[in-house]
């Protein structure tokens, strides 16, 4: 028979934005977890109208710009248990939004990957993209 495709020099090429990503390669990280996969940035806007409203958070626009300015983007649970409301939301990935994003979720609004760690809420940005969020988090402020 003929090779496997692989074998016979095919090379396989991706294109687009990633949806989703493993939490970690380490399969030990998070076990516990009821999924192993959290959001890509890329595809935040497009995935917030489409994930289910318990892995969606909403914060205030201060929040999220504290959150984003913070050097590692890591928020204490205890630092605003009160406006995220996540007693009943188990850890893992999700996205949060800012305030009014929750009415025009596909395309509108500001969504930013995140993941719940036990008890640190963790944006899953880096420096420059945090840095972009911000910009973009400025002008829905009217800033």
């Amino acid at each position: 028979g003929d090779p496997p495709l692989w074998e016979a020099g095919l090379e396989v090429v991706s294109a687009g934005a990633a949806a989703f990503e493993p939490l970690s390669t380490n399969p030990d990280f998070m076990r516990a977890c009821p999924c192993r996969w959290r959001p890509c940035q890329e595809a935040a806007r497009i995935l917030a109208g489409m994930i289910s409203p318990a892995r969606r958070v909403i914060l205030q626009s201060t929040t999220l710009r504290r959150l984003l300015e913070a050097p590692t983007r890591v928020f204490a649970i205890s630092e605003v248990q009160n406006e995220l409301g996540l007693s009943s939301t188990a850890p893992g990935g999700l996205l949060v939004g800012i305030a009014g994003s929750e009415e025009s979720a596909v395309g509108g609004g500001l969504w930013v990957a995140a993941v719940l760690l036990g008890r640190e809420l963790q944006a899953m940005v880096d420096r420059e993209r945090a840095a972009g969020l911000l910009l973009i988090l400025g002008l829905l402020e009217g800033n």
